[in-house]
């Protein structure tokens, strides 16, 4: 005797086994202590074992044959602010990283990285950075660059200097320079 498959049982079912959304779905593999995602250009692949006494890092693997890069001491997870990517306690890749993220971004994002772990932590860096990121929505609305305001012009320097350091013949460049 065949059982009918209702609304009710596949409600109970979800309550055990959590679908993923659509742009979860659309974007992320893995899961636990490895994720990747799919971002303009490659994959993000992080790696976080910090929970086992190890570190973390995120690894970027390029679609066409380029340079693999590691960024040391941060994970990637997928978020936004508005649609934007964001870095506070890791790297968060925006809405449909597969077109609006790409190693430029990664670049950038990793220098706000590099700024937050020289600063006097991550509540001073997120009232800094959320001033600046602020400041730059507003110079950008105005009609100015987003990535000529300094702060933000100050993370892609960073993020390209570890680049130029540790991966001098890539070719990658910093969003905003």
């Amino acid at each position: 005797m065949k059982k009918k498959l209702t609304r009710a049982l596949i409600d109970e079912i979800r309550k055990e086994m959590p679908v993923l959304s659509e742009k979860e779905s659309r974007t992320t593999i893995g899961g636990g202590n490895i994720v990747g995602i799919r971002i303009n250009g490659g994959y993000l692949i992080s790696y976080d074992y910090s929970d086992v006494g190890g570190g973390k890092f995120t690894s970027y693997q390029p679609d066409n044959g380029g340079q693999t890069i590691i960024f040391d001491g941060v994970t990637c997870s997928y978020g936004d602010i508005n649609g934007c990517a964001y870095q506070l306690n890791g790297i968060h890749v925006g809405e449909y990283p597969e077109h609006n993220f790409d190693i430029g971004t990664m670049i950038h994002e990793y220098g706000h990285y590099l700024q937050e772990s020289v600063s006097a932590g991550t509540v001073a860096y997120a009232i800094v950075a959320g001033m600046g990121s602020a400041g730059a929505n507003a110079y950008n609305y105005l009609g100015g660059n987003y990535y000529d305001f300094p702060t933000e012009k100050s993370a892609s320097k960073a993020g390209q200097n570890y680049i130029d350091q540790n991966y001098p013949n890539s070719g990658y460049k910093a969003e905003g320079l």
